[in-house]
């Protein structure tokens, strides 16, 4: 996890900076100076959960949104070490409570960049064949009452990207291998409900046959338009099947940047000074949010239904957002992510530098071990008999869990893609279990792409270093 070297998700991004001193331009707008970067940022660990911690809302979940009556919820926050059970927050509060959840584990010391949209839905497809408390713990880190209702919205939100503007492909797979459903036949009551509310393509085929990992990512290439062309460099020997999600993003900004504004500007990142390509809007109207050391603005897509909020420290912090961001806990995070919701429309010069970033491949097992679900990942006791009518003598469990993520912003717009992978392996021996007012984003910053219909966070992720 540490091996990620460079941050950003679909997507949360926040830019901040050490020492800011405001320094003019020639057209005479105020800018944020950088004086300071700190080489090393020491991040604070999340103090102890002896109880439950629970942070409400601003809004509930509409029926609108949802499709079906839902009261106000609390998203509560437990201790990796003894996962608590809880309601059902919904699909939305899911997602953000797990993307906020992951930050700390998976962050590295430059930029960060995941899909929580489309982990939850991964584990949302794992969870349809797991059983006892190996269910329990995956209900519990996503918040679920019961599979059941769950897989109904997440359908529900699948069908509910319509705007041609601001395009997101959500598509699912499973991949079984041929021998072992031979000795283990797939339950319907697995597969069912996965083609019926994920939409999700089953395919057998021989897992020892190397054309399997190209058929693999050929699959994840074309459902993230190429964005993604290969996640996957072999299978274990022992893995049986594969839950595949994939997600792609193609937004037109609303309001396009115009090519001639881009201008060379400084980029005063963590490792130093760069040049990069700044994108420039003057005196446009969108959403903007200023309180404390940090504000933000949300920049919309299409209609409007889905947006960026980017980050950035105000002029008199001494921090960048990056590193206010880092020190925040899961509820701070969340509630900071939520308040563009509500936030005022103001003119303003707005600044954000053009970019492309792509994730390697990179496992959540031990970040999801650290959030408390650790069964499924055990071979001894992992309980997913609900997936295949499993001999006695074998046991299927959770291998890894890997993810891959791109991003690319311009003039124009946002392209973004992301892939999970989750690996299930069988086991067939007794194993030892084991535990006029300015935005300019050039500096760090954290950034997401939001549905605001249903607040939920595509893609998030922190942007610390940039070069053309």
């Amino acid at each position: 996890m540490k091996k990620i070297k460079s941050v950003i998700a679909l997507i949360i991004c926040i830019i901040s900076v050490a020492g800011c001193a405001p320094k003019t331009e020639p057209d005479g707008y105020e800018t944020m100076l950088m004086t300071e970067i700190p080489t090393e940022t020491t991040v604070p660990a999340l103090p102890p959960f002896s109880e439950e911690t629970t942070i409400a809302p601003e809004k509930p979940v509409s029926s609108e949104t949802t499709g079906s009556e839902t009261a106000p919820v609390e998203t509560t926050y437990i201790s990796g070490s003894q996962p608590m059970k809880r309601a059902d927050i919904g699909f939305s509060n899911s997602v953000n409570t797990l993307g906020v959840s992951l930050y700390d584990e998976i962050k590295g010391d430059g930029n960060v960049f995941y899909s929580p949209y489309s982990i939850d839905i991964a584990l949302s497809m794992l969870i349809n064949g797991a059983d006892g408390e190996t269910e329990t713990e995956l209900l519990n880190l996503l918040g679920m009452s019961d599979i059941d209702s769950r897989n109904a919205e997440i359908s529900e939100t699948m069908k509910g990207f319509n705007d041609k503007k601001a395009i997101v492909e959500t598509a699912n797979s499973v991949w079984i291998d041929e021998s072992f459903e031979k000795t283990a036949p797939t339950r319907k009551e697995f597969i069912t409900p996965l083609k019926e509310f994920y939409d999700a393509e089953v395919f057998h085929e021989k897992f020892m046959d190397p054309a399997t990992v190209k058929k693999v990512n050929s699959w994840i290439s074309k459902k993230t338009n190429k964005m993604i062309p290969k996640m996957l460099d072999r299978l274990n020997n022992d893995t049986v099947i594969l839950l595949v999600n994939a997600v792609y993003f193609d937004g037109k900004w609303q309001t396009s940047f115009l090519e001639d504004d881009t201008t060379d500007w400084t980029f005063e990142g963590v490792d130093g000074n760069t040049t990069v390509d700044m994108m420039r809007q003057f005196e446009t109207r969108y959403k903007y949010y200023s309180k404390g050391n940090i504000k933000g603005v949300s920049i919309p897509y299409g209609d409007g239904g889905i947006v960026m909020d980017v980050f950035v420290a105000n002029d008199n912090s001494k921090k960048n957002a990056v590193e206010i961001f880092d020190a925040m806990t899961p509820e701070e995070r969340l509630k900071l992510l939520s308040s563009m919701e509500n936030a005022s429309s103001e003119e303003i010069f707005l600044a954000i530098p053009k970019f492309t970033f792509e994730t390697e491949t990179f496992s959540v097992k031990d970040a999801l071990r650290s959030l408390g679900v650790k069964e499924v990942f055990d071979p001894s006791v992992a309980n997913l008999r609900s997936m295949s009518e499993l001999p006695d003598d074998y046991n299927l469990f959770v291998s890894d869990i890997l993810h891959k993520a791109k991003i690319e912003v311009d003039e124009n717009g946002t392209k973004a893609a992301a892939a999970t992978v989750i690996m299930v392996d069988n086991c067939c021996e007794a194993i030892e279990p084991y535990d006029p007012k300015e935005f300019i984003a050039d500096e760090p910053f954290v950034f997401t792409i939001r549905d605001t219909k249903s607040g939920t966070i595509l893609f998030m992720g922190t942007i610390s270093n940039l070069s053309k």
